[in-house]
């Protein structure tokens, strides 16, 4: 059996969204690549790995956690000067 190396990564509901949006954008791209005959066999294997990867992202459970507040004021301000 062969070791791999694993990453975990918490995120929020938006931001699951814009990787899947990101994710899907970049397999559309590759599909056109693909359809325009750019179809190597690295191509269609990166193909493959972004519909692997979008689709763990889709069906990842969700984990409710407690967090502190996030309503904190900003350290900067515009138009105070």
């Amino acid at each position: 059996m062969a070791k791999i190396t694993t990453f975990s990564v918490r995120f929020d509901g938006r931001s699951k969204e814009l990787i899947l949006l990101a994710l899907s954008n970049l397999h559309q791209q590759i599909e056109q690549q693909i359809a325009q005959g750019g179809g190597t066999e690295q191509v269609l294997q990166t193909y493959d790995e972004v519909g692997q990867v979008r689709r763990g992202i889709l069906l990842a459970p969700p984990e409710e956690v407690e967090t502190e507040d996030l309503e904190t004021e900003n350290s900067e301000t515009v138009g105070d000067e």
